[in-house]
């Protein structure tokens, strides 16, 4: 019997743009899928290729998506190596910074 285990962490933004370069281009993630007027949505996908996660995010044509409800919306990235760099890159401050972790706020993401 094969078992496997996948998750998608999906979430509203009203600029899929930026969005879409910060998660990319800041984070080094790739764009694994993009479709664009799918039932009145555009969206994209990315992640690592081959990894068992991918982050996919959604804009509604016409419609105000607004920010994540409160700071406690947490999307936490462990990395093996020093993200200091990586912070200073993106000019976020410190939203939750040590030396192998980053926490962004959903809303803080360039959104």
């Amino acid at each position: 019997m094969f078992v496997s285990t996948m998750l998608r962490v999906a979430r509203p933004t009203d600029n899929l743009e930026r969005i879409t370069q910060f998660y990319r281009d800041g984070l080094g993630l790739a764009v694994l899928y993009q479709f664009e007027d799918h039932d009145g949505f555009d969206g994209v996908m990315l992640g690592l290729p081959g990894a068992p996660y991918h982050f996919e995010f959604t804009q509604a044509r016409g419609h105000h998506a607004g920010r994540a409800p409160t700071e406690d919306n947490l999307l936490v990235f462990y990395f093996r190596m020093n993200c200091s760099g990586i912070l200073q890159w993106l000019a976020l401050g410190n939203p939750g910074m040590s030396r192998s972790r980053l926490s962004i706020r959903f809303g803080n993401d360039a959104d």
